[in-house]
């Protein structure tokens, strides 16, 4: 049985050592500042971290992070350059961390975070791995729809437009998703932030917004009406088909 109990503790030992070192304290405590966004204090142990373990390639990697929900990307990219000098691997890390200080910008409660610093980001997920676009698009429709539903609102039009950057190749799911909320605001007569959603659709892909106008008589004459109503400058022609 002893014989037994040895061979597992040294079991686990070897495991543990195959999954990697363990994080340090302050690795630790700083992602724990991160997700409270006390950020000072987690560039703080990071600044440590490096201090102590100039080649650890992570705390470079959550140090960037800090610097993106700080609205500070050039320091962000010096960061992301020495974790990649120190570990090429870290790319796919690094595009995720792109798309998580996206999220938390866009999340952020009680501010407005800059609609083209989470569009950069984005971006900058999407280029390093082009697998995380499905999950950007898909966030980003899902966030819009959420805020749309809670309020009468069309700021979640820069979000939409901001996914459909980071992934053209899936710009009908976007305009799917605008003109989801239009319709929606069409049938609670919010007239206005109807035409805001449609017009976007139509930017980001005409067919669907053609479909949505020959679905249905009533709801796509007036669709096209407030449309045009919303832009008088800009022709019909150039969002719908004749």
């Amino acid at each position: 049985m002893a014989r037994f109990a040895v061979f597992a503790s040294l079991s686990l030992v070897l495991f543990l050592s195959a999954c990697g070192p363990s994080r340090s304290k302050e690795m630790k405590n700083a992602e724990t500042y991160i997700q409270v966004n006390e950020l000072g204090k987690a560039k703080e142990l990071l600044d440590l971290e490096i201090q102590t373990n100039p080649k650890n390639a992570e705390a470079y990697v959550m140090l960037a992070k800090v610097f993106l929900l700080g609205g500070d990307p050039i320091s962000a990219r010096a960061s992301f350059d020495k974790a990649l000098l120190l570990d090429t691997s870290t790319k796919s890390e690094i595009s995720k961390t792109y798309f998580e200080a996206a999220q938390g910008l866009a999340e952020k409660k009680g501010t407005e975070a800059p609609g083209e610093i989470i569009s950069a980001y984005l971006q900058q997920a999407a280029t390093l791995d082009p697998n995380m676009k499905g999950k950007i698009v898909d966030w980003a429709i899902k966030r819009a729809k959420a805020a749309s539903a809670a309020d009468k609102t069309t700021g979640p039009v820069a979000l939409l437009q901001a996914a459909a950057k980071a992934a053209p190749d899936m710009s009908d799911k976007t305009a799917d998703a605008l003109m989801d909320i239009s319709k929606t605001y069409l049938e609670k007569q919010f007239m206005r932030e109807a035409a805001v959603y449609a017009m976007e659709a139509g930017q980001e892909s005409a067919s669907k917004l053609n479909a949505a106008i020959q679905s249905g008589l009533d709801d796509g004459a007036l669709l096209r009406k407030l449309c045009i109503a919303d832009d008088p400058h800009k022709k019909p022609t150039r969002r719908f088909a004749e």
